[in-house]
């Protein structure tokens, strides 16, 4: 029984030195700049998203959710209540399902986009102050029936 408990010790010893190594390599590898290859191109850093296509950008960019992408575009998602910052993408999903809500004639609307701010902190704080607003959520309403 010794000789397992040993093993069993040593094995969970492994592991925590391996995870942590991996950790730490993970670490290193987030806080590295962009870089250029050997054939002149550069890599993207975490953020850098902007010339990525729809495929490398769902894989790479920072999402909030399913559905949004994290940037400093304000807007209010009307079917799960919230506000959310968002980026350029996602800011032009909303607007294009509130027009076609519109369209279709939905009394309840999708999304609520609002603005863009100069940069993802400004929007936070416009988030912040408005979830802290207990207004009705009149914009989530089509206005053909009200």
């Amino acid at each position: 029984m010794t000789g397992c408990f040993q093993r069993l010790i040593i094995f969970s010893l492994f592991l925590t030195l391996a995870g942590q190594e991996l950790a730490w390599a993970e670490d290193k590898a987030e806080a590295s700049p962009a870089t250029e290859k050997a054939d002149g191109k550069k890599n993207q850093g975490k953020h850098d998203t902007e010339g990525m296509d729809q495929i490398e950008r769902e894989r790479y960019e920072p999402r909030i959710s399913n559905k949004w992408f994290r940037g400093s575009y304000l807007i209010y998602d009307c079917s799960r209540g919230n506000y959310i910052c968002v980026n350029y993408q996602s800011f032009y999903k909303c607007t294009n399902e509130r027009e076609e809500d519109k369209k279709e004639s939905r009394p309840a609307l999708r999304c609520a986009p609002f603005k863009k701010f100069a940069t993802q902190e400004k929007c936070f704080g416009e988030q912040y102050r408005q979830i802290q607003n207990q207004k009705p959520k009149v914009f989530c309403m089509n206005p053909k029936y009200y």
